[in-house]
């Protein structure tokens, strides 16, 4: 990554993303378990995101973490889309 010379890099590994209007049922279906499994406090890592919630986590990171180079997992992507 740093053989790039970028000033800022970020990396975003969200969980599985909610799409409106999908057409995948493998997408709807695994969706709809995770949302089922969260919902009893199982796989809480692996919560479902909103397109929505990533891209705000997205204009936040830019913002806040002007330059570096960071990977952004579920948790903090979040933490971003909130802030």
């Amino acid at each position: 990554m740093s053989a790039l010379g970028f000033a800022q890099l970020l990396i975003f590994r969200p969980p599985s993303l909610i799409r409106p209007n999908t057409d995948r049922a493998g997408e709807r279906w695994s969706i709809a378990i995770l949302k089922g499994l969260n919902a009893i406090g199982l796989l809480m890592s692996m919560k479902p995101m909103p397109t929505s919630v990533l891209a705000t986590a997205l204009i936040h990171a830019l913002k806040q973490k002007p330059f570096g180079q960071f990977i952004l997992e579920s948790d903090e992507i979040w933490s971003l889309a909130e802030s």
